[in-house]
């Protein structure tokens, strides 16, 4: 298991608004994130339980899981 993605990772910015949803509030996706170097998918990280539980517990503005997530290359 990967612990984060790199700027030559997915997504790019045509997933981040047609299926991340980028600024839909809780339509977004909870695993996208953004760091300096770009977008990352954070589902296949060890962030992903942290996440699922932030949503569990009604912490996350952001609370969907919309696609299989995208795998650190």
């Amino acid at each position: 298991m990967t612990t984060m993605t790199t700027k030559t990772d997915y997504p790019d910015f045509k997933h981040v608004n047609l299926v991340c949803k980028i600024g839909k509030g809780a339509d977004c996706c909870r695993y996208l994130a953004v760091a300096g170097d770009g977008w990352s998918c954070l589902k296949h990280t060890t962030l992903k339980e942290y996440l699922d539980r932030r949503v569990r517990e009604g912490k996350m503005r952001a609370r969907s899981d919309n696609c299989p997530g995208k795998e650190a290359r």
